[in-house]
C-alpha cells in the first residue's frame, strides 16, 4: 500500500470512515486480508473482522476465510493485463524468484501465461540448456534466456483483449504431444473444495492440458487468489506438487492447503 495511505489509514477511528477506506482498498485490489488491514489501519484484527462483517451484511463485500473480496466480481471477472501488473507486485516478484530456483540445467518446462509467470521468466536467463514451452507470446518475445537454451511457442488463436495469449485446439494439441519435467502454473482463483480455476474457459483448458504433461506441477499464486472461485475449473489441489505463495496467507488456511498439496512454500 502507498505510504500516504498508511498515514491516512490510522486517522480513521470512526467505523463508517474506516470501512470506506477498506472499501477503497478492496475496489483497487479486488480483495483484502484481515491481517494486512489491521496492520495498515493500526487496529486489532477483531475490529477488522467486525468491519468486514458489517460490509458483508450491507452487500458491499463478500467475506472469505481470512478476509473479503469485492461483491461486484462474478466468476468470469478478470483484471486487464495492465491492472494485473500493478497488483501484488512485491509478492509476485518473490514467488517468481523462488519458482525459478527449482529450474535446473537441461530441464524442460512449461511456463504459464500471466504476470507472475513473466517475472519468473526473467530469472531463467543464466540457466543453460533448458527448453521453455509457453503459449504467452509476451514471454516468448521478451524473455532473455541463456544462449544454449530454447523458447518454444505453441500455435493457436490470439485471445481477444489479451493479445499475448494463444488459445484453441492448435495450442492444446501441441501440448498434448509433449512430456516436460516441470509445469509452472498460475491461477485466477484457488478454493479448498473447488480447486484451481480460471475466469476464461479456453485458457482453463490450456492450463488443464499443461498440468497433465508435467513430471512435477508447481502453482505460483499470491494470497489474494485464495478462497475464491472462477468460472472454469483447471484441476483439484491434489494435482499440485508444490505451491509457492507469499506470507500474507493466514496460518490456518496454509494448514488446510497442506492437507491437499504435497509441499507448500511461503516466501
Amino acid at each position: 500500500m502507498e505510504q500516504d495511505e498508511k498515514k491516512l489509514g490510522r486517522q480513521y477511528a470512526v467505523p463508517a470512515e474506516r470501512q470506506e477506506i477498506i472499501m477503497r482498498h478492496i475496489r483497487v485490489k479486488g480483495s483484502a486480508q484481515i491481517k494486512e488491514l489491521a496492520e495498515w489501519l493500526d487496529v486489532s484484527e477483531a475490529t477488522i473482522r467486525r468491519d468486514l462483517d458489517d460490509l458483508d451484511q450491507q452487500g458491499r463485500v463478500k467475506r472469505t476465510h481470512g478476509g473479503a473480496i469485492s461483491s461486484h466480481y462474478g466468476t468470469s471477472f478478470e483484471h486487464q493485463y495492465e491492472e494485473k501488473q500493478r497488483l501484488m507486485q512485491e509478492e509476485k516478484r518473490r514467488i517468481a524468484q523462488k519458482a525459478a530456483s527449482y529450474v535446473n540445467e537441461r530441464d524442460t518446462i512449461f511456463l504459464d501465461s500471466g504476470t507472475t509467470a513473466y517475472l519468473m521468466g526473467t530469472y531463467l536467463r543464466d540457466i543453460p540448456n533448458i527448453s521453455v514451452f509457453t503459449y504467452d507470446t509476451m514471454i516468448a518475445s521478451s524473455i532473455d534466456l541463456h544462449q544454449t537454451s530454447s523458447m518454444i511457442v505453441t500455435g493457436g488463436v490470439r485471445r481477444t483483449g489479451y493479445n499475448n495469449v494463444l488459445l484453441g485446439s492448435y495450442a492444446e494439441n501441441f501440448l498434448r504431444g509433449l512430456r516436460v519435467d516441470k509445469v509452472f502454473l498460475g491461477a485466477d482463483a484457488v478454493d479448498l473444495d473447488f480447486g484451481i480455476s480460471n475466469s476464461n474457459m479456453m485458457e482453463a483448458e490450456i492450463k488443464r492440458v499443461a498440468q497433465s504433461i508435467g513430471g512435477c506441477t508447481f502453482l505460483m499464486t499470491d494470497h489474494s487468489k485464495f478462497d475464491k472461485v472462477a468460472l472454469a475449473k483447471v484441476c483439484a489441489l491434489e494435482k499440485i506438487d508444490v505451491l509457492i505463495t507469499d506470507k500474507g496467507t493466514e496460518e490456518k488456511y496454509l494448514e488446510e492447503l497442506k492437507k491437499k498439496i504435497k509441499q507448500v512454500v511461503t516466501v
